[in-house]
């Protein structure tokens, strides 16, 4: 969804909004887990903790926000190069 996005809107393809949109987008995807999915799966309940929290929110911003953010940027600059081509 990200990439998808990142492709039509023109500031999510420079480096530093990129690397700032994919914190949020990795913050919004652990929300969405939290909120949404967890609650109604087969997962154990597990307290929730500040420090669990906290982990969670920045554990999803960087391995899972980063590196789609990169992955969108690569995908601009390859399309942009083949553009030209």
């Amino acid at each position: 969804m990200f990439i998808l996005v990142a492709s039509q809107i023109a500031f999510l393809r420079r480096p530093a909004w990129a690397i700032v949109a994919g914190l949020v987008y990795g913050v919004a995807v652990n929300m969405f887990m939290s909120a949404l999915v967890l609650p109604h799966s087969a997962a154990l309940a597990m307290p929730v903790t500040t420090a669990l929290v906290v982990h969670g929110l920045i554990g999803d911003a960087l391995f899972v926000g980063l590196p789609v953010a990169f992955a969108a940027l690569w995908y601009a600059r390859t399309n942009k190069a083949t553009a030209r081509a």
